[in-house]
């Protein structure tokens, strides 16, 4: 069984906390949680990041039987919101809460972060799960889609019935080509907002994108408009 389904399978909601709103999974049970299922876990602490705006961005390189995944997390206060110029305390909890995520996006814990109330424990359940997205919206379920590990992706393709598996890959191909053509309206609406100094066009396109769909699109601009893209919304937000 792959690293991602063993721990993807554990049922955490016994150890879930609420806090404003926000579930969240201790970083102490977490850690015992991989330990007790066997596997290997090492992390690294990267190079914070730190905005104009005062405030900043912890990142943590998470390794599990060999395999390491980097995630990223702002230092927020209890009600999730960015802390400008955080003290050592915030910083520290910021630091163990991107560990639990980057645990997470190996498994264990991540359909919390994606707004589920249980794992997905089998093929049958994965796949629909994934019709129930593409039904509810094509983009979104395109967008949710891409922005998981290849595990997944691979445990995806492989969830449909016998003999849907080839119609399953093209309706991903076809969604993927959706949203890749979506992306690239919008990083173009940016780029003709930067040029054309409207701000209101910049920020209609740009603040709605989650962290994925964020990366995607500036991913398809050019570096000067970035730059200036991000300085736009980062003076929006202050």
């Amino acid at each position: 069984m792959s690293t991602w389904r063993t721990l993807n399978d554990i049922n955490v909601n016994e150890n879930k906390k609420d806090k404003g709103g926000f579930d969240y999974l201790s970083w102490t049970w977490a850690i015992a949680a991989v330990k007790d299922a066997g596997m290997d876990l090492d992390w690294e602490i990267l190079p914070d990041v730190h905005y104009p705006s005062g405030t900043m961005e912890v990142r943590m390189n998470v390794k599990i039987n060999g395999r390491s995944h980097v995630m990223w997390l702002a230092v927020t206060n209890h009600r999730n919101q960015a802390i400008k110029h955080p003290e050592a305390d915030a910083i520290n909890k910021a630091r163990m809460r991107c560990l639990v995520k980057g645990i997470a996006v190996h498994g264990l814990g991540f359909y919390i972060y994606a707004g589920e109330d249980l794992p997905l424990s089998s093929p049958h359940e994965l796949y629909e799960d994934f019709r129930g997205r593409v039904a509810s919206s094509q983009y979104e379920a395109a967008i949710w889609y891409m922005s998981q590990t290849e595990e997944v992706k691979i445990d995806i393709n492989n969830s449909a019935p016998k003999g849907e598996v080839s119609a399953l890959k093209r309706v991903i191909k076809e969604l993927e080509s959706l949203a890749n053509d979506k992306l690239f309206e919008i990083a173009t609406a940016i780029q003709e907002g930067v040029e054309e100094k409207d701000t209101t066009k910049i920020l209609e396109n740009a603040e709605g994108l989650n962290q994925f769909e964020r990366r995607a699109v500036w991913s398809r601009l050019p570096a000067y408009i970035q730059d200036q893209a991000t300085a736009i919304l980062k003076e929006s937000q202050s």
